[in-house]
């Protein structure tokens, strides 16, 4: 492995220590880690990166730039994804959604079409699947937007 490679998953992962190398046929190589929180990498002959870690999930990287993050099944078949920017998606087994935003926010999407977007200082946004949307305060007062929607 190349000096230069070895600095580049070092400065990814400074907690994985490298145990094996195996160079594949078509140029792909994999390197398995014996500590820290990457289980392997591989990297593929066309520039593609791709890490899986310990607790199942995985990040692959495109040679254009792109990311893309693969997600974790759960025994109770939900299923949760974890993006580069720390956003992270729950999808439970009858379809809702539940996000986590990097600055704290939440947001809810049920199957139904209810949504609710839970601001970090308390305040909520809610929009029910017959058109109405409201606004609730921090102190919980609950007040109707009035809008129109585009219609389609």
């Amino acid at each position: 492995m190349s000096r230069v490679l070895c600095s580049y998953i070092q400065e990814l992962h400074p907690n994985s220590s490298e145990v094996e190398e195996i160079r594949h046929s078509g140029g792909k190589v994999e390197r398995r880690y014996a500590s820290g929180p990457l289980l392997k990498s591989f990297q593929f002959a066309n520039g593609t990166e791709k890490d899986v870690y310990k607790d199942g999930h995985s990040v692959v990287r495109f040679s254009n730039g792109d990311v893309k993050e693969v997600e974790t099944h759960h025994a109770n078949g939900a299923k949760e994804i974890s993006f580069v920017d720390g956003t992270t998606k729950r999808i439970e087994t009858n379809g809702d959604e539940w996000s986590t935003f990097p600055d704290g926010t939440r947001m809810v999407e049920a199957k139904s079409g209810f949504r609710e977007v839970i601001n970090p200082d308390g305040s909520r946004a809610r929009d029910y699947p017959d058109g109405r949307t409201t606004w609730i305060t921090p102190q919980g007062v609950e007040q109707p937007v009035q809008y129109k929607r585009p219609t389609a």
